[in-house]
């Protein structure tokens, strides 16, 4: 499904950058998602598994081992909201419905 959307939204490759944005919109939204992934219950775990998995699958470009691994995922949650990454506010407007 993740991967669906990646394809629909970036030609089958997104940068590593856009995924961190796309992980910490999933993360953070309440009641907005693009219908394609609106049917999931998206929880921390969840997402860093599922951006994993999108790495893993050649669905990021220019990725290193760790973008492999879901620790990796999980610790972007927390450097966004710790402020370390910076918040892209314009990125879901960029997301095809």
């Amino acid at each position: 499904m993740l991967s669906t959307f990646v394809n629909d939204n970036f030609d089958g490759s997104m940068s590593v950058e856009e995924a961190e944005q796309l992980a910490f919109t999933i993360f953070c939204t309440l009641g907005y998602l693009p219908e394609i992934l609106g049917d999931e219950i998206w929880d921390r775990a969840k997402i860093a598994d599922e951006f994993a998995f999108l790495a893993q699958g050649g669905h990021l470009a220019a990725i290193t081992q760790a973008h492999k691994n879901s620790v990796f995922w999980d610790s972007t949650i927390t450097r966004f909201m710790s402020g370390e990454l910076e918040i892209d506010y314009d990125f879901r407007a960029r997301l095809k419905q």
